[in-house]
């Protein structure tokens, strides 16, 4: 990795907190996160995400939006599969734990990819965190991050 050149915005005078949020952004990029979805996770500036992509991958991110369909789990049995092992590690180590909700999204994913290590990955990163969202905002799974900070 390259130096970095990330600078402390008045909002991020903390620096064991900052560290930590580089932490997770670089966990989360490293296993393919979309900078938008590291923003959101760990409250970073647009330019951090983009700028830590750039040193871990030696490139910017692909341009465009994620493409996002809410009925993903219901196209296929395999989808349906990966989903259900993936909340399931979600739920059960949300309930263990007292991890912020973006320690528990990597954790849940590195578990999950574990899990699956020897099949193809259906499910990545970014759409494990598009699922989330969906159910978090429509009430299904609302219990995985009920009073969690990031």
């Amino acid at each position: 990795m390259t130096e970095s050149h990330l600078r402390l915005t008045p909002k991020e005078t903390n620096i064991l907190g900052l560290k930590k949020k580089l932490d997770l952004a670089k966990g989360i990029i490293e296993k393919g996160g979309r900078p938008s979805i590291v923003r959101a996770v760990c409250q970073i500036s647009k330019a951090s995400a983009l700028q830590l992509h750039k040193e871990i991958h030696g490139q910017g991110p692909n341009a465009g939006l994620l493409p996002y369909d809410p009925d993903w789990i219901a196209k296929s049995p395999q989808n349906c599969l990966h989903a259900s092992i993936y909340f399931n590690v979600l739920r059960k180590i949300s309930t263990n734990t007292k991890a912020c909700k973006g320690e528990i999204y990597l954790m849940s994913y590195t578990l999950y990819e574990q899990i699956v290590a020897d099949k193809p990955k259906i499910l990545n990163i970014n759409r494990a965190w598009q699922e989330i969202n969906y159910r978090v905002k429509h009430r299904l799974n609302a219990f995985i991050f009920e009073s969690r900070a990031i």
